[in-house]
């Protein structure tokens, strides 16, 4: 496994040109890749952002707990989720998910990145700005995935898609606390399994990811098989 400088110009334009042609790169793309663009009612926010958002809306639906509960920094996302959505009414959450991850809009440039003969795409996000803003069509988490879906131009939406949590008063359709994180393990498993594959077998591209609170991801990977292909390689590009 390689990280590939990219000062080193030449070797990473000949690397995507070969792994492009082969269909041999897969994109994993997290919150930096839409973070700031314009959503239905706001702008869509970073991981830490929406974890602010989160405990302003404890805070303000509770009295038994305040921001300076908060306080330490290692209080992470999945942590906060927990209480938020056993502190948050439904009405209220969804409402936030709706300003703050439909309809959103993104640059040329990223259009133009979605434009690439990608052979399919892993997503974090639970927005909806790749299919919004490309021709991949959303494959959701906890359903047992066709030998057909490498055939259909799809999104890979680990954790969950926005429409489909504000479209039923189901279970949670999203990944976003520690409790939705390990249940995914097992209900999730049809994704993470076909993740798995891809992780020790192609090149990985990961696009604004944090990987600091994923933690079905990481299980992912720490499961996995060791690599097939010793010249397979993990580019990280960090989103400013």
């Amino acid at each position: 496994m390689e990280i590939i400088q990219f000062s080193r110009q030449a070797e990473l334009r000949d690397f995507y040109s070969v792994a492009i042609s082969r269909r041999n790169l897969i994109p994993i793309i997290g919150s930096g890749f839409t973070k700031g663009e314009k959503s239905r009612f706001r702008q869509v926010p970073s991981g830490n952002e929406f974890r602010d958002i989160m405990i302003e809306q404890i805070c303000e639906k509770s009295s038994e707990i305040s921001s300076e509960d908060f306080k330490n920094d290692a209080y992470k996302f999945s942590e906060v989720a927990n209480e938020y959505f056993k502190r948050v009414p439904t009405i209220e959450y969804k409402k936030t998910l709706r300003n703050y991850f439909t309809e959103v809009s993104l640059s040329q440039i990223k259009k133009e990145f979605l434009k690439i003969n990608w052979p399919y795409i892993y997503t974090l996000n639970i927005d909806d700005a790749i299919e919004n803003n490309s021709n991949y069509k959303p494959v959701r988490p906890y359903k047992k995935l066709s030998g057909f879906v490498e055939d259909m131009n799809c999104v890979f939406k680990m954790h969950g898609d926005v429409t489909e949590e504000l479209s039923y008063d189901e279970l949670p359709n999203i990944i976003f606390s520690q409790e939705q994180y390990i249940k995914s393990l097992e209900r999730n498993a049809s994704i993470l399994n076909y993740f798995q594959s891809d992780y020790t077998s192609k090149n990985i591209l990961f696009i604004g990811c944090s990987l600091e609170d994923e933690l079905d991801l990481k299980y992912a990977i720490s499961t996995s098989e060791d690599i097939r292909n010793g010249s397979v390689t993990r580019i990280f590009i960090d989103i400013l």
